[in-house]
């Protein structure tokens, strides 16, 4: 079992499906394109390639031929190298456990 994600004209992951493991990077869009316009790639429900399984709303970055998980909280920035959101301050070292507040944009041990 396959997974095919179809991106719009701004790389927004807007579809995903199960296809036949026949689908293949190189028909891939040919047999996307007989389901919806778009572009159509491949993706890994295991991670095994393009660093992130797609998901509706993801983003599809071609720079790196991956797709960048979504935004859970508004005013995280991307870390390309660890590919994934950090939040605004770090999680402070004391104890925990720590939540972070998104109204306040402030951890908060719970």
């Amino acid at each position: 079992m396959a997974h095919l994600a179809q991106i719009n004209k701004d790389n927004v992951v807007i579809n995903v499906i199960v296809v036949p493991d026949t689908v293949t990077e190189d028909n891939a869009q040919q047999y996307g394109s007989q389901i919806g316009e778009g572009l159509w790639v491949l993706t890994s429900y295991n991670e095994n390639f393009r660093k992130r399984y797609a998901g509706i709303g993801s983003i599809y970055r071609r720079d790196v031929d991956a797709f960048q998980p979504n935004q859970d909280f508004k005013g995280w920035v991307f870390n390309d190298d660890l590919w994934s959101w950090e939040p605004p301050q770090p999680m402070p070292r004391d104890i925990g456990p720590w939540e972070w507040n998104q109204d306040n944009l402030r951890w908060e041990k719970l």
